[in-house]
């Protein structure tokens, strides 16, 4: 980089630094985190004792200003303080900003970093999007747009479920003075010259640390439905091991506590013989009365 260019950047982005400094919250613009529930969202998960469990998370930023000129610049800080909780992965790619200047979500005059952290200054992602050496409008004055997936693992253990009837809380949020590799990142956006703090929304998390799901008793491949194939898939487990029982406290048909060839008749007699029905929870899913060394556990979908 020569010195007009090298000067050129540090100009820039002295503005920004200035202009950040005098920005305050104008209510037009936001921040905000998304995992399947829209602005603000609560997103509940259940966690098996000592099972990772990963989502994803949307950031998106929603604009809503008057006149014919978007946002030119961005910068993010994305903070998360329980340790049972990891940041594994973060991209651009797919997102409404990917590509939306026809060059893969890097303007063809500016720049776009984003990437993970952990170091002193705390735990999440952080990043920008900047036009350089002449203002760059990528995005629109109004609407709502999606500039980043990040993935999480939330953890759990079985002390998790003694210590508190198994229920915790966490979160996700904008916090300012994530420190990649370059100095501490604020959160902003860049309008007609101006750095101007948005509205921030956080994403919470409520984890429930469950031991077994509920299910419906019969339902032994737990596809919500008892037919031939719940029988044939006890008996195909037991003597072939091409068959899963998906929820063992459901292929427990007759509530004995065991798992065998006995709840497969015990299936096949009440769906062509007119023998007796499976002992509750049936018909309608529920946790299981009786107390044995059985679970449902199903894998996650």
């Amino acid at each position: 980089m020569n010195r007009r260019m090298t000067r050129s950047v540090i100009g820039v982005l002295g503005l920004v630094v200035s202009a950040f400094l005098a920005a305050g919250d104008d209510g037009e613009f936001e921040f905000y985190l998304d995992a399947g529930g829209g602005r603000g969202a609560v997103l509940a998960i259940d966690v098996y004792p000592d099972e990772a469990v990963e989502f994803d998370v949307v950031g998106r930023l929603r604009t809503a200003v008057a006149g014919e000129q978007g946002i030119d610049s961005y910068a993010f800080s994305v903070q998360h303080d329980d340790d049972r909780l990891e940041l594994v992965a973060v991209t651009i790619t797919g997102t409404d900003i990917y590509g939306t200047d026809g060059n893969d979500g890097l303007s063809r005059c500016g720049f776009f970093v984003a990437e993970t952290v952990d170091n002193e200054t705390g735990r999440g992602f952080a990043g920008y999007r900047s036009g350089y050496f002449v203002s760059i409008t990528f995005l629109p004055p109004v609407g709502d747009f999606s500039f980043l997936f990040a993935r999480y693992i939330v953890r759990a253990s079985a002390p998790d479920r003694a210590a508190g009837e198994g229920d915790f809380e966490m979160s996700v949020e904008f916090r300012d003075g994530l420190r990649g590799s370059g100095q501490p990142v604020n959160n902003f956006v860049s309008f007609r010259g101006n750095s101007v703090r948005p509205t921030t929304l956080p994403l919470e998390l409520r984890v429930r640390v469950v031991d077994s799901v509920d299910f419906v008793r019969g339902d032994a491949n737990f596809d919500r439905t008892i037919d031939i194939s719940d029988p044939v898939s006890i008996l195909r487990s037991r003597f072939s091991g091409d068959a899963r029982v998906l929820c063992d406290d459901a292929g427990d048909a007759n509530d004995d506590g065991v798992l065998d060839v006995s709840d497969a008749a015990y299936l096949f007699n009440y769906l062509f013989r007119g023998g007796s029905p499976p002992p509750p929870p049936f018909p309608q899913p529920g946790p299981d009365p009786t107390d044995d060394e059985l679970s449902c556990r199903p894998p996650r979908s």
